[in-house]
């Protein structure tokens, strides 16, 4: 930590690309499976468990977010949808709906 370097061991992987579907010509059709060192996954899910405990404690992770977040999935998403508007219908007020799918996305992201 205090020198801010990773250790070498922890920043190489092995990687394989695994086929998922299609051409097998296409390379987009390949998901690339990234084996790294065990002891360097622990240490990574205790810091990303202790930053996301920080963010929660002090507020600064939005009710709303359910990605990445325990005990939250798509699946409340879709139960807070249902229920707004099963009240929005039940008060006869006008509702609009719009869903979005980015095909995608993560491979879209500046990372």
């Amino acid at each position: 930590f205090k020198t801010g370097c990773v250790p070498y061991h922890c920043s190489v992987a092995n990687i394989s690309p695994i086929y998922k579907d299609g051409s097998k010509l296409d390379p987009e059709n390949y998901r690339l499976v990234s084996l790294t060192s065990v002891i360097c996954k622990i240490f990574e899910k205790f810091i990303c468990w202790v930053i996301l405990e920080h963010l929660v404690s002090n507020g600064l992770i939005s009710d709303e977010q359910t990605g990445f977040v325990s005990s939250k999935s798509c699946t409340t998403n879709l139960i807070e949808t249902i229920g707004t508007i099963t009240y929005e219908i039940s008060k006869g007020k006008p509702l609009c709906i719009v869903y979005l799918d980015f095909a995608k996305a993560f491979d879209k992201v500046e990372h």
